[in-house]
């Protein structure tokens, strides 16, 4: 499983063609728009970008993978680009959804959740909130076109237990529309973490 950004196309690029004429407005346009209100995002706007990830430490590092299809050529669940002043608006909005949540129980977890505590052990999907802004890369000059970068700014991104994170996309603002789950649980499975007992966690394809 290669770490995040590497062996794919990169999310951020966008198709030259999509792009504005060249001039002052072109000059701020990624190309890309907002998963909450579809409002262009441009160059060094303050941006949260949305990963489901699952955490690793390797080396005593803390790494963490991107969730891809099958055949390792795309995200499971595409990642997303907020503005940060509407991610803070559903950030205060799943705060109060989650606040009277109870933890689920956990020895040594190896991240934990921002909104309810719960602890997340290695290998476990999650979700992983980051600021930063979106940055104009250096010209491709097999592609002849610029591309796009993120450029991570946060030291202190938002965690989102599987749970939480399957709430989150259910009740607050839907970013994927199957759902998302740690592997093909029910929902009261992922409550429960049932993969943690031992359950093959495949009833949701019963």
């Amino acid at each position: 499983m290669p770490p995040l950004g590497e062996g794919r196309e990169n999310f951020y690029d966008v198709d030259e063609s999509l792009r504005r004429e060249r001039d002052e407005a072109w000059m701020l346009d990624t190309g890309l728009t907002c998963a909450y209100d579809g409002e262009l995002i441009e160059y060094s706007d303050g941006v949260v970008v949305l990963l489901v990830v699952r955490p690793y430490v390797i080396g005593g590092q803390l790494i963490f993978y991107d969730l891809l299809t099958e055949d390792q050529g795309d995200y499971l669940y595409s990642p997303l680009i907020f503005h940060a002043k509407n991610w803070d608006d559903l950030d205060e909005q799943f705060i109060t959804y989650a606040e009277e949540r109870t933890p689920v129980p956990l020895i040594d977890p190896i991240v934990s959740c921002r909104y309810c505590q719960s602890g997340i052990r290695q290998g476990e999907t999650m979700g992983i909130a980051s600021f930063g802004e979106i940055h104009r890369s250096q010209r491709n000059p097999d592609l002849k076109a610029y591309g796009n970068r993120f450029e991570n700014m946060d030291r202190n991104p938002h965690i989102f237990c599987i749970s939480c994170l399957m709430d989150m996309n259910k009740d607050i603002h839907e970013c994927w529309t199957d759902g998302v789950r740690h592997e093909s649980e029910c929902e009261d499975g992922t409550y429960a973490r049932c993969w943690r007992s031992g359950c093959p966690g495949n009833c949701k394809t019963k």
